[in-house]
C-alpha cells in the first residue's frame, strides 16, 4: 500500500516545481544589468527585445505551466526539460548581444524545473517498482 501513494507524492513535487518556475519566471527578476531588472513577463512586454528571444521566454512559461497539468511521467519529463533547454538558449543567444546577469527569478526557475525532473524521474522509479508487484 505505501508503494502506491508514493507516485502521488513524487507528482506533488513536480506540480510544486511548476509552480516555483511560473512564479519565478513571471514575477520575479529573470535578468538584468546592475540595479536594473526586468521580470518574463516585461521581456514579452518588451519592443526592443527580438522575436526569438520572447518565443523562448514564452515557451519556458508554457512549460512551466503545463508542468502544472502534467499527469504522465513523459509529460512531465517534456516541459521540465523543455523549460531548462529553452531557458538556457535564450540566455545563450541573449548574452551574445548584451552583457547581462541572470537574477533569482532565472535561477529558481531553473530550481523549478529541476524539481518537475526530479518528481518525473522518482516517479517512473516507482512505477517501474509498483509494476511487478502488480502482477503477482
Amino acid at each position: 500500500m505505501g508503494i502506491v501513494s508514493i507516485p502521488g507524492k513524487c507528482g506533488h513535487m513536480a506540480k510544486i516545481g511548476g509552480l516555483i518556475a511560473v512564479v519565478s519566471l513571471c514575477f520575479l527578476p529573470v535578468a538584468g544589468c546592475g540595479n536594473a531588472a526586468v521580470t518574463g513577463l516585461q521581456i514579452l512586454r518588451a519592443d526592443d527585445v527580438g522575436v526569438i528571444l520572447k518565443a523562448l521566454i514564452g515557451l519556458s512559461m508554457l512549460c512551466a505551466v503545463l508542468a502544472l497539468a502534467a499527469t504522465t511521467v513523459i509529460e512531465l519529463f517534456a516541459t521540465g526539460g523543455g523549460g531548462i533547454v529553452s531557458l538556457l538558449i535564450c540566455y545563450a543567444l541573449a548574452r551574445q548581444k548584451i552583457p547581462f546577469d541572470l537574477k533569482e527569478g532565472t535561477y529558481l526557475a531553473f530550481l523549478g524545473f529541476g524539481l518537475v525532473l526530479i518528481g518525473a524521474a522518482l516517479r517512473q522509479q516507482q512505477d517501474a517498482i509498483a509494476k511487478p508487484l502488480d502482477d503477482v
